[in-house]
C-alpha cells in the first residue's frame, strides 16, 4: 500500500502544481473504521514500521503545515498502528 501524501499549501514544499486544488476540492474522507480487516491491518503494520524508525519522530515536524501539531499527528498515527 502506498499513501501519497500532499500539501494544501504551497509553501509547504516550495511548490504546487495544477493537480492539487482539484485534488483536495474532489476528494473523498473515507474512515478507516469502515475499511476492510485486511486494509485496516495493512495500514496498521505500515505505521508500526514507520513510528518504529529511530528518525521519524524527530523529522516529522518538518513533513507538516503545522509543526505544533506534530505531536497530534504522531498520536493519531499510533491509534492507528
Amino acid at each position: 500500500m502506498l499513501f501519497d501524501l500532499m500539501p494544501m499549501q504551497p509553501e509547504v514544499l516550495g511548490f504546487s502544481n495544477r493537480w492539487y486544488p482539484y485534488a483536495v476540492q474532489t476528494a473523498t474522507a473515507v474512515g478507516m473504521a469502515a475499511a476492510p480487516a485486511h486494509l485496516r491491518h495493512a495500514v496498521a503494520m505500515a505505521f508500526t514500521r514507520l513510528l518504529a524508525h529511530q528518525d521519524f519522530a524527530n523529522v516529522l515536524p518538518g513533513l507538516i503545515a503545522e509543526p505544533k501539531r506534530s505531536s497530534l499527528v504522531l498520536d493519531r498515527l499510533k491509534n492507528l498502528s
